[in-house]
């Protein structure tokens, strides 16, 4: 029983951790895709260098959004259980407080170790592509 309440938890909050970093970097990705037009427009370079230089800042835009997004999904989630008053039936069924701190701080460290892993690895390779493309692009101005 103990494990299918804090799996329901961690799905959960897991769902709303997934909602908000697409969501959130996606806003985020399509302003600075717009910032971006200059490339097209001044330096003139074509659209697909455009293109896949504004995708290859996408897993930067994520890294850098990644833990203010794991605060406020457990924030929620944990408000929401709070309200609906979930954790007082953990309390009761005789969960104890140091072991659902524990679960949620596994699961924290979970998705630390990937952002790590994502801010050391790929964002700095996906970054180093994008700056690629750039430097090989030929300058297609418009007629």
């Amino acid at each position: 029983m103990k494990k299918l309440i804090f799996r329901k938890f961690l799905l959960d909050a897991f769902l709303n951790f997934m909602v908000l970093i697409i969501s959130l970097s996606t806003i985020v990705w399509v302003i600075q895709a717009v910032n971006y037009l200059d490339f097209v427009s001044e330096d003139g370079h074509g659209f697909k260098v455009y293109f896949l230089y504004t995708l290859f800042n996408f897993p930067k835009i994520f890294s850098k959004l990644f833990l203010i997004a794991v605060f406020i999904s457990l924030f929620y989630t944990i408000l929401k259980y709070e309200n609906d008053n979930e954790l007082s039936i953990y309390w009761s069924v005789g969960i104890s407080k140091i072991n659902f701190v524990n679960k949620v701080l596994k699961f924290s460290i979970f998705l630390l170790i990937f952002q790590f892993t994502l801010t050391s690895y790929i964002s700095p390779k996906s970054q180093s592509l994008g700056k690629s493309f750039i430097r090989m692009s030929n300058i297609n101005f418009f007629p």
